[in-house]
């Protein structure tokens, strides 16, 4: 992520899923968020 880069909450709040009763956020979703591949959040 860029640094001094702010995400807005809405930006957030709309990639967290409900699933089973549990909020969850796809891998897919949460790098695109940091701006890395997913590989990279391992």
């Amino acid at each position: 992520m860029k640094t001094n880069t702010i995400v807005p909450t809405e930006y957030i709040e709309k990639r967290i899923l409900l699933i089973r009763g549990e909020r969850i956020i796809l891998d897919y979703h949460l790098a695109s968020i940091y701006e890395v591949s997913t590989k990279a959040l391992i």
